[in-house]
This record gives C-alpha cells, sequence and structure tokens, in this order.
C-alpha cells in the first residue's frame, strides 16, 4: 500500500509541475517571450500534453521565435488533435481545407472540424461554409471516418487543473476578431492571406504596413488601438494597389538604395564575417550558431568585403557564393550578382536556383527568358523551395517558357501550399475553378506521387 501510495504521489507531484511549467510558458507567451514559452511547452509536449503541442504548433505557424514551419506545425497540431483536444482539431481542419503544412483535403477537414465541435469548438458556421464547396459523397465519406475515429490517450499526458491552464497561445485575441480586422485590412489591399483568425507572420506584416500607410507607430501587433481603429470606419480609404505577379517581381525583395550613415567608424570587415553580414535566413546550410539577415538588412559594402574575403581562402563554397551574390544584388550591381548566383546554382543551392528564376522571369542582370527562368524555378521546386514551386504553378498556367499545363500548374500550386507559400492556396483555388473534375483528381494524383517520390529520395517518413 504504501508503495502504490508513492506511485500516486509522483504522479501527482509530475501533474502538478507540468500544470505549473504550462503556465509558466503561457505567462512567456504573453509577454513575448516566446525562446521562454518554447522552453517550457517543449518537454510537455514531447511528454505528450496535448495543450503544449497545440501551442507549438501554433508557434511554428505563425512563425513566433522559429521560422515559419507549416509542415512541423501539422505535426503538432495532430499529435494534440489525435487525443480529442478540439482547439488543435479545428487547427488541423484549417490547414487541410487550405492545404497548408499538407496536401489539401475537405474530406479531412470536414472530419477534424466535426470532431472539434464534439470537443467544444464552435466552429459550426465554419463548417457549414466547408460543405458548401463538397460532393454529397465526399460528406458522406468524412461522417463515416469521424464514426470510426477514437482518440489516442498519450503516455504522460497531464489532465488540465483549472481553465486558465488550457487558455491556447492562439486565443490570446479572439480569433473572430482577429478574422474582422483581417478581413478589414484585405479589403484596403494591406494582404494577410487566409481570413484565418490567426495573427500570424503575414498579417503581423500587413498590420505594420498599414500602419506606415497611416503614419502610425509601427508595432505590428493587433492590439485594441488597431482594432478601433479599423472599426472607427478606417475601410473606407482607396485600396493599396499590389502585384503579386513573378514577372513583375526581383530575385528577392525590393531593393533600396538608401544606406544609413554609421555614428562611427566600423571595424575592419574579416572573412568569417559572410556569415553574419549576409548569410540568408531559410539557407538549409547555415550552420547551426548563424541566425541570417533580412535582404533590406545586408551592409552591402560591408559584405561583399567580407564575402569576397570568405570566397578568397575557401573558392568554391556554394553558400559563401550565394552571400557575395545577395551582397552585390543588394548594391544594384545585378550582372556580378547573377554571375555568383549561377556559380552557386550550378553546384546545387536551391535558393541560387530560384533567385535565377527570378532574375530570368524579370530581366535583371540577364536577358528575360521565361524558359530558363523556368529550369531554375524547377530545380529549386524539386528540392522542396516553396517559391519556386508556386511561381512554376504561375508559369505553367500562363504558358511562359512552357507549354501551358493547368494541369501542371494546378500541381505546383497545391504542393507549394502544402509547404506554406503566401498566396498559392488561392491561386490554386481560383485555377481549379477553370478545371474539369478529371482534371483536379489527375494534378491531385501527381502532387502525391511528387511527395512519395520525394520521400523515398530523402528516405524520410
Amino acid at each position: 500500500m504504501r508503495i502504490l501510495f508513492a506511485v500516486l504521489l509522483v504522479a501527482v507531484l509530475a501533474t502538478q509541475a507540468s500544470a505549473q511549467d504550462f503556465r509558466t510558458g503561457l505567462d512567456a507567451y504573453d509577454r513575448g517571450d516566446f525562446a521562454a514559452a518554447l522552453k517550457e511547452w517543449r518537454p510537455l509536449a514531447e511528454q505528450g500534453d496535448a495543450r503544449a503541442q497545440f501551442n507549438l504548433g501554433v508557434i511554428l505557424f505563425n512563425g513566433q521565435g522559429l521560422p515559419h514551419d507549416p509542415v512541423e506545425a501539422v505535426e503538432w497540431y495532430r499529435a494534440a488533435a489525435d487525443q480529442g483536444y478540439g482547439p488543435a482539431q479545428d487547427k488541423l481542419a484549417f490547414m487541410y481545407e487550405t492545404g497548408q503544412g499538407l496536401l489539401q483535403n475537405y474530406v479531412q477537414a470536414y472530419k477534424w472540424s466535426t470532431l472539434a465541435i464534439r470537443h467544444g469548438v464552435d466552429v459550426r458556421k465554419t463548417r457549414d461554409v466547408l460543405a458548401a464547396k463538397m460532393t454529397p459523397e465526399q460528406i458522406a465519406e468524412a461522417d463515416r471516418v469521424v464514426v470510426a475515429w477514437r482518440p489516442r490517450l498519450a503516455e504522460n499526458a497531464p489532465e488540465p487543473t483549472s481553465d486558465a491552464d488550457v487558455q491556447a497561445a492562439s486565443t490570446t485575441r479572439s480569433t473572430e476578431q482577429v478574422r474582422k480586422a483581417q478581413r478589414q485590412l484585405n479589403a484596403l489591399g494591406f494582404n494577410v492571406g487566409p481570413t484565418d483568425g490567426v495573427a500570424g507572420p503575414r498579417t503581423r506584416a500587413a498590420v505594420s504596413d498599414y500602419q506606415k500607410h497611416r503614419k502610425l507607430p509601427v508595432t505590428g501587433v493587433l492590439d485594441e488601438d488597431l482594432f478601433a481603429q479599423l472599426a472607427a470606419g478606417k475601410t473606407d480609404d482607396k485600396p493599396v494597389e499590389r502585384e503579386e505577379q513573378i514577372a513583375k517581381r526581383e530575385p528577392e525583395e525590393s531593393i533600396s538604395s538608401s544606406k544609413p550613415v554609421p555614428e562611427a567608424e566600423p571595424p575592419p570587415v574579416r572573412a568569417q564575417d559572410c556569415d553574419r553580414l549576409a548569410a540568408h535566413p531559410s539557407d538549409p546550410f547555415l550552420p547551426a550558431d548563424v541566425t541570417g539577415v533580412a535582404f533590406e538588412d545586408i551592409d552591402a559594402d560591408r559584405a561583399i568585403e567580407a564575402c569576397e574575403l570568405a570566397l578568397a581562402l575557401n573558392a568554391g563554397d556554394m553558400r559563401h557564393q550565394l552571400q557575395l551574390a545577395r551582397s552585390l544584388h543588394k548594391a544594384e550591381r545585378l550582372d556580378e550578382a547573377v554571375a555568383y548566383y549561377q556559380q552557386a546554382g550550378l553546384q546545387g543551392h536551391p535558393l541560387a536556383q530560384k533567385s535565377l528564376g527570378f532574375a530570368y522571369a524579370n530581366g535583371l542582370g540577364v536577358t528575360r527568358d521565361y524558359a530558363k527562368s523556368a529550369q531554375w524555378h524547377l530545380m529549386a521546386a524539386d528540392q522542396g523551395d516553396s517559391d519556386a514551386q508556386r511561381n512554376l504553378g504561375y508559369l505553367y498556367a500562363g504558358g511562359q517558357g512552357v507549354d501551358r499545363d493547368i494541369v501542371q500548374a494546378h500541381m505546383w500550386y497545391n504542393i507549394a501550399a502544402a509547404h506554406g507559400s503566401a498566396g498559392a492556396a488561392k491561386n490554386r483555388d481560383v485555377l481549379a475553378g477553370r478545371m474539369t473534375d478529371s482534371q483536379i483528381a489527375e494534378a491531385e494524383r501527381r502532387a502525391l506521387a511528387w511527395f512519395d517520390q520525394r520521400r523515398e529520395s530523402t528516405g524520410s517518413r
């Protein structure tokens, strides 16, 4: 009996500790310290705590303290949803409906929405909108899989001890309140993407653009002041014009020729400064201790000097070639930038390949050539670059550089959307409106085959 009591006492203490750690993480999240929140939540999530799993998904999807990663977000949402956690089931339904982090699947979206409703999340209106897009056969299939579903109970998953403990990170603001603000921002031309009720990186960027446009303090935060401004009728302005087509875009973000004047003479650069001054934040080949720098923040002159020194010591290194190309691009020395993008691209660097695709599409440093743009984009797309995948969809849809093929365009838009590419899901759905059911089915079959082939080639599950 003593042994049994001791075991029960350990279990109770572990549950109390987990609840305390979860609350500590939630407090950190609320004050914007996402690294501290992750430190508390990740061990709980790995132990099977559905609340922490869901919150990890939110952080990964929002890009808060970690890169925006819809694929891994789906994995954590699913882990929590499989245990019957309603908020995670709702988010997983959204990911299936929009095709983010996985391939679009209305049957699965309807299934998870129905389960979320059963577990206390009122998304009936959202599910009704989804049902309007589905055939009766799809709805019947979804109902069947709902009946067959059973929760998976994780070992060591603590039960919430109070209403406060189950407060999830994404509910800091009312989902409907955020959705309303997103709709208003979209109406003004500040593109937030899907109006999903999640204040992710695209929404925060749109808020920042709105604040700059109105000459307000730029915070990027959906706070009470912003809600009040939008609610006070600020949506009657002329929408901001935005151009989404690849043919009008540059290899990376818009080049700014303005350079801040340093207050003091900076120290001389060294070869090892190339990473610090010019590394791409999304470069898969970066060392673990290098975070990268946004294109607009590159100090071109110093970065060029450092990266030239780095290549002098290690000629042919494709990472440093990419970094020198970015630096030259920022300095608007486009002919030289393209040469280094090509050196890195020929060695297989996907970011350099994508940048070359942009360059050939726009005639930046090279003669405009859509066929070559498609070739470079295909190289990057086959390595999983979502921007290149989306742009291939655009090229196939318009027959630029390739034969016009709406099935192939749908396939690439679908794959890009699954990898979280902004705008790919919308483009796919618009294109689907001009396709037959058999064409859509063939495009989805090709997308699935692409993922299967990629899993086989990489050995991933």
